[in-house]
């Protein structure tokens, strides 16, 4: 290699000397897309926060509006007794204090799990009240935001299928009930959404199918209170008639 080649810049020289010319060319773009970067961490570490916040706040504001479902009813307290706060005259009053409430956080606090939580026992308190309607719209937005997982899903279910019976949507019932039915779990509700699907079978006139779905209960959860309200509901329906055929479980081991 001759002098004039050692002096001359090797590649890695000239690329360096390349990039320096480079940033150099375009200092103002390098430092701009850097600091873009910088400001979109920030806003996203931001938003976190403001986030958590916006969750705890409505945390406390959902935990306020269901202390208004606590509160009692004048008539079940002692004569006599005094309560801070005040207790409620009638459970109409205390259903719209804390369906005003409830709406508050739901309106208040969109996007957060405070607000889909809401939803739920503000449906129940708009059913009621006699607005059935609104309270169908929250059942099933609370079971659009609730997770899969989420045990209070089959409270909801069985609210909604109530819901779609009172207005005489028994097809709209029935579906209600038999989601109940696939999500419930072994607890104090366990065949609850089968006996319920059972039930508004019979009242479609399928009396034979409710039949057999009375006698799946009873067999599948044996002693339990859906079983319990299962069989004098068969038994109403073997005495017109309607037979069942369940076969018989095998014996375990």
């Amino acid at each position: 290699m001759s002098r004039q080649e050692l002096r001359a810049p090797d590649a890695f020289q000239r690329v360096g000397v390349g990039a320096e010319s480079w940033v150099a060319q375009r200092k103002t773009v390098v430092i701009g897309a850097v600091l873009a970067l910088i400001v979109v961490g920030f806003a996203v570490a931001l938003t976190k926060t403001l986030s958590d916040r916006k969750e705890q706040k409505a945390r406390i504001a959902l935990g306020a509006a269901l202390g208004v479902l606590s509160r009692p009813i004048q008539a079940e307290l002692p004569p006599g007794s005094t309560e801070d706060p005040a207790p409620f005259k009638s459970e109409k009053d205390r259903d719209q204090a804390a369906a005003t409430a409830l709406s508050g956080v739901v309106s208040s606090f969109p996007g957060t799990d405070a607000a889909v939580t809401a939803t739920l026992p503000l449906a129940a308190s708009e059913v009621r009240l006699g607005q059935v309607d609104q309270g169908i719209t929250h059942y099933e937005a609370y079971l659009r935001g609730a997770p899969a997982s989420e045990p209070l899903r089959v409270a909801a279910l069985d609210g909604l299928g109530h819901a779609r019976e009172a207005k005489g949507e028994l097809p709209q019932a029935l579906e209600a009930y038999e989601r109940m039915a696939r999500e419930e779990s072994a607890g104090f509700q366990a065949g609850m959404g089968s006996f319920h699907r059972a039930r508004i079978l019979a009242l479609m006139g399928k009396k034979q199918e409710a039949a057999q779905a009375f006698a799946e209960l009873i067999a599948a959860s044996p002693g339990t209170p859906a079983a319990r309200l299962a069989q004098d509901r068969l038994s109403v329906l073997e005495a017109e008639g309607f037979k069942a055929t369940v076969a018989p479980r095998p014996d375990a081991g």
